[in-house]
């Protein structure tokens, strides 16, 4: 052979693009920095260790490196890739201790170029760029020949780095370079493909450490080049049969291929290829990471404009979000509201779980649809596919059960056994839409139990043996028997379904085509709107591309089940399952309805971006649940079974009336009618009409029965009770609530904890601080400074809270400290006040102020509601009984002073105003006469003037406690507090009161109330906000001047009257009134401000809640 010796003849060409890009991209290497290191100085160490060959380089580097050098990889990645990938290994080997014979290779990340499959040809050959697609097919790895070292078979010479493999040359396997070679095939995604066109696929082919990095029914966007390769396939086609046969050139015989003379070598055809450098995982969702990737909200920030970001803000605050997404999601199809619900859940979805045994329970959602034909059916899966960037839509009728999971194909190449993915794997972490569902042979559906529940398809086939994921929702629509649903048969009878595939669906709707004037009318509109193209005219609260951002932000949040929301599970799962659990006819409901209802209060709970499901969202599961599978499967109810005439007792030629009229018909009142036959004689009239009752009717029926019943037994109970005692009972409460409480839960230190955390809410309730660390900052300072005053504050407030227990007031009332903040209030001003008019504050004293606390709370249940807020109205009313009561010994002054202050005013701060109101006015009208100091000191003391008490410390401490919860009501209290001050010098009131912080408190809670609390928060209710601060010192300056005259002070009624006015001018507007207490409030909402109040508290009950526990176990 001399094959060694041209070799050696030949002169060897040098590239000098390729030289200069190697050296340029080695410096490239060794010279960029990052914050002051160099940046790929560490990875490329890693190389150093067996495992790794692989440099990952981001191409945005090297064009701010070198635009020239990108601009050339770009252009000639395939000529110049060996050149880069040795400059690689120079600089390992300058960084470390590199194997001799190791190779070394280069990938890039970040490439800006991105073209689709459509896009691909012939000008990209050789160029680097970027393509996405969806894995539908994944072969095993095998070894590739990358530079061979031949021992020539004639002279034994050895032969190194040779590209080919010669016939007469022998191949040595330990002196050669293998690598691992991948080859996947890539489909295009749903979302990129032309309607009515089929989808393109490319070989893609993996080398090195990225082989056995992707899944099928994955999207991935793959960096490389594109390349031809001989299409080998078609060699095998039936054609002239290849044979090795001798062949004589030259008088010498040598061995040749014949047979291939009618193939030609100009039909020899090629094919395009992608040659892949780095392999990432795309998805739906931002930015392309990873389905199952916990994002921060920070890192989802940066992945949207700021005008995205506000819009999903504004969303999350949205009272009727739910709603909105329901009516905005299928503009085109009219009604049936509670299956759009349901396909919203499958949306959002609820929360995947892993025991810890390993046992994965699914969060998707899984929906049917089964009606009469023309209900929408079709049209509900079509809305979904089109709107789920991640959703495939097939029909049950043309699907097999390979073609539904997975299917095992042979390679036309290698002959080897391969698996392609099916509808469910391409629709992982999306939905699968099946439309006519109950067309599939039974043999398909029982291929999909598995990935239905489990969410995994196992595959034992030719060899293969695969488990596979297949999470994903799945959409079914299927049509009754016969074609129309028949309301006398269940459910069950209705398709033509299994029931293990019916369990696996977590809703079932019914929807049935009756004749409905005003229901057909507007569908005719909308279907007559559609045709004619003035579905724009639509108005809908929300946009698709915001709705699916929004899903997608959602999806974030993982909700946990509280507490209360676990009960209710329970007690609704134990109800349905002793409803349902016998009858042939009925649905049976076992544990994966249970599991269904917890999926679905999640997924509300992800709509309203909650980390909790409360007892509202169960509510709402268990009512849809109900509309969908609890009764339409209810057939009629059949009278007359299980009766007859004997049992009956009656006559058989003389029927009771009712049933007469039913069996006679139209003859029961025809003169003329032929007698009745007897019995036991032939009869050839017809059967008589059994005497039915639909299930709904029969449940009213029931239900009139039992409530009668009830009321009967009611009012005989009632006849038993002592007049007395029923009014004690309704005036004070139900102690056996109280009992049956604390028997139910002495046992658990967790409610302990959480009546504590509502007591110290309470406390921070005075400055609208909703943190239980507020309220404990409030309670150490008052009982360092005024001890008596937290004593009857504390009492007050204890039985507040205790009385909201007896009269069964809302848990969100109890658990946010709301009960104890009108009692809170009564003790705490009385304490200041009474002294000053009663002269002394003795038991009789004490016993007024409990009865007045009493009075608070059932004021506070009887004046809140939806639309008012009671604010401190209650106390108020309260106080003024409560002066009244006590005045008839002493007279009652103005302005109460409560404490001594801290330090004594000079004789000008401490002076009482003169008679001559107008002179002293003219007198503080500039500020020449203000003391500023005093002003800023009376705009602290302010905040403690809400206890009754004037002392600088505990205002800045209260202060200190509102910028615990929220630095922006913070900021609006203060503004409040240092207008009124600056407001009561203005208008001539005493010096002393205005120093004192007499005229701040007012402005200051009018502020802290609406500046976040009880108003969204934005441009048009801050100024409002400010207005109302302003509003305040006027509007007492208005009262006082009457009050002064009936002898009463003020109170914080100034307060309650201006923010009642505002909060009733703010209804109708874009962002309405929230009701009190606000569910979420703006500083607990608000991320730009310190932790949330839910997160931080969490975690504190919890450490206190394990320290509780192990303290017991100690005890015990």
């Amino acid at each position: 052979m001399d094959a060694a010796p041209q070799q050696a003849i030949l002169a060897r060409v040098r590239d000098e693009v390729g030289v200069k890009c190697q050296k340029l991209f080695q410096d490239f290497l060794e010279r960029f920095k990052e914050f002051e290191v160099v940046k790929y100085l560490e990875p490329a160490k890693e190389l150093i260790s067996p495992e790794r060959c692989t440099l990952e380089v981001s191409f945005d580097d090297t064009e701010a490196y070198n635009q020239m050098l990108a601009t050339t990889i770009i252009e000639e990645y395939y000529r110049v890739y060996p050149y880069l990938c040795q400059a690689v290994s120079n600089f390992v080997k300058d960084v470390g201790n590199l194997p001799k014979d190791k190779e070394c290779y280069v990938s890039f990340t970040d490439v800006p170029v991105r073209h689709k499959l459509r896009e691909l040809n012939t000008s990209l050959l050789g160029t680097l760029t970027r393509i996405s697609g969806q894995v539908v097919r994944t072969h095993p790895v095998h070894p590739e020949l990358v530079l061979g070292t031949f021992i020539c078979m004639d002279c034994n010479g050895y032969i190194k780095n040779v590209e080919q493999q010669f016939r007469r040359f022998l191949l040595d396997v330990d002196n050669s370079i293998f690598v691992d070679f991948q080859k996947v095939r890539i489909q295009e995604t749903q979302a990129e493909l032309p309607r009515g066109s089929i989808p393109r696929s490319l070989e893609i082919i993996l080398r090195s450490e990225i082989v056995e990095t992707v899944q099928a029914g994955d999207r991935y966007d793959f960096t490389g080049t594109l390349i031809v390769v001989p299409d080998v396939g078609a060699l095998t086609l039936p054609s002239a049969k290849a044979e090795i046969g001798p062949r004589t050139r030259n008088n010498e015989q040598r061995e040749g291929v014949t047979g291939l003379k009618a193939l030609g070598v100009r039909e020899l055809t090629y094919k395009m290829a992608f040659l892949a450098c780095s392999v990432t995982n795309t998805s739906a969702r931002f930015g392309g990471t990873d389905a199952m990737e916990e994002i921060s909200q920070e890192a989802m920030k940066k992945r949207m404009t700021e005008a995205e970001w506000n819009r999903i803000y504004e969303m999350s605050r949205d009272r009727n979000l739910y709603k909105n997404i329901v009516s905005s999601l299928f503009p085109a199809v009219h009604g049936n509201d509670e299956i759009k619900k349901g396909i919203t859940l499958m949306f959002f979805g609820g929360v995947a779980k892993t025991t810890e045994e390993g046992t994965s329970l699914r969060g998707d959602i899984n929906v049917c649809i089964v009606g009469d034909p023309s209900t929408a059916k079709s049209q509900f899966l079509k809305c979904v596919s089109d709107l789920s960037p991640r959703a495939v839509y097939t029909s049950g009728k043309a699907s097999s059960a390979a073609g539904l999971t997975a299917a095992v194909v042979r390679d036309e190449e290698s002959s080897d056994f391969v698996i392609e993915a099916g509808a469910l794997m391409l629709a992982d972490h999306g939905i699968c839409c099946i439309d006519e569902f109950d067309k599939m042979d039974p043999k398909d559906q029982v291929a999909i139990h598995e990935a239905m529940e489990q969410q995994t398809i196992s595959i034992t086939k030719a060899g293969v043996r695969a488990t596979l994921n297949a999470r994903t929702s799945i959409l079914a629509a299927a049509n009754p028997i016969g074609g129309r649903y028949d309301r006398r048969k269940s459910l069950q009878q209705n398709v033509q379904l299994t029931a293990p595939i019916m369990s696996r669906f977590d809703l079932f709707f019914v929807v049935l085509d009756e004749c409905n004037e005003i229901v057909d009318n507007a569908i005719a509109k909308r279907i007559i709107d559609l045709h004619c193209d003035n579905l724009n005219d639509l108005q809908v609260v929300y946009q698709q591309d915001e709705i699916i951002r929004y899903i997608n932000f959602a999806k974030q949040f993982k909700p946990i089940l509280s507490q209360e929301a676990a009960e209710l599970l329970v007690e609704n799962y134990t109800v349905l399952r002793q409803r349902t659990g016998s009858g042939s006819g009925k649905w049976r409901v076992t544990v994966r309805q249970l599991e269904s209802m917890i999926r679905l209060s999640e997924a509300l709970a992800k709509i309203e971006c909650m980390d909790e499901v409360t007892v509202k969202h169960v509510k709402e599961a268990k009512r849809l649940l109900q509309k969908s599978i609890i009764t339409v499967e209810q057939p009629d109810i059949d009278l007359e079974e299980g009766m007859n005439n004997e049992n009956l007792g009656m006559d058989i030629d003389e029927p009771p009336p009712l049933m007469a009229a039913f069996n006679a018909g139209g003859n029961a009142g025809d003169d003329d009618a032929p007698p009745s036959t007897p019995s036991n004689g032939t009869s050839h009239e017809p059967s008589k009409k059994k005497l039915t009752m639909t299930f709904e009717e029969y449940k009213n029926l029931s239900n009139m029965l039992v409530l009668h019943m009830r009321s009967v037994e009611e009012s005989e109970e009632k006849n038993k009770i002592n007049q007395q005692e029923k009014t004690w009972v309704a005036c004070v409460g139900d102690f056996a609530i109280l009992k049956e409480f604390f028997a139910h839960k002495r046992r658990r230190i967790w409610h302990a904890v959480q009546l504590l955390d509502a007591f110290l809410r309470g406390f921070g309730q005075i400055v609208f601080a909703n943190n239980p660390l507020s309220g404990l900052l409030i309670i150490v300072t008052l009982a360092a400074v005024a001890p008596g005053t937290l004593a009857l504050s504390a009492a007050t407030a204890g039985l507040g809270l205790l009385l909201s227990v007896l009269i069964r007031e809302p848990d969100n009332i109890v658990e946010n400290g709301l009960s104890v903040f009108n009692p809170l209030l009564v003790g705490a001003i009385s304490y200041a006040l009474i002294p000053q008019i009663y002269g002394s504050f003795d038991s009789f004293s004490f016993l007024l102020v409990l009865l007045a606390t009493i009075l608070s709370v059932y004021l506070s249940r009887s004046l809140r509601s939806d639309k008012f807020s009671c604010i401190a109205w209650p106390f108020n009313l309260v106080e003024f009984a409560l002066i009244f009561a006590l005045s008839t010994q002493n007279g009652v002054d103005t302005v109460a002073k409560s404490v001594e202050p801290m330090f004594e005013m000079d004789n000008a701060t401490s002076e009482t105003t003169t008679t001559d109101a107008a002179g002293f006015y003219e007198q503080n009208a500039t500020s020449v006469y203000i003391d500023w100091g005093m002003v800023v000191r009376g705009s602290v003391v302010s905040a403690s003037q809400l206890f009754g008490v004037d002392n600088v410390i505990v205002g800045a401490i209260m202060y200190l406690a509102m910028l615990m919860y929220s630095p922006v009501t913070t900021a609006f209290s203060y503004f409040g507090a240092l207008c009124g001050t600056f407001a009561g010098l203005e208008l001539g009131v005493d010096k002393y009161k205005t120093y004192s912080g007499m005229w701040g408190y007012n402005s200051l809670l009018t502020g802290a109330a609406l500046g976040g609390n009880l108003l969204v928060l934005n441009g048009q209710t801050a100024a409002a906000t400010i207005m109302a601060i302003i509003y305040t010192p006027l509007l007492q300056y208005a009262i006082e001047s009457i009050f002064v005259k009936m002898q009463l002070p003020v109170l914080s009624l100034p307060f309650v009257i201006a923010t009642s006015l505002f909060l009733k001018l703010s209804e109708g507007r874009e962002d309405p009134t929230f009701p009190w207490p606000v569910s979420v409030t703006f500083p607990e909402k608000q991320r730009y401000y310190y932790v949330t109040r839910r997160a931080f508290q969490k975690v504190l009950l919890s450490q206190f809640h394990m320290l509780s526990r192990r303290s017991l176990s100690f005890t015990l």
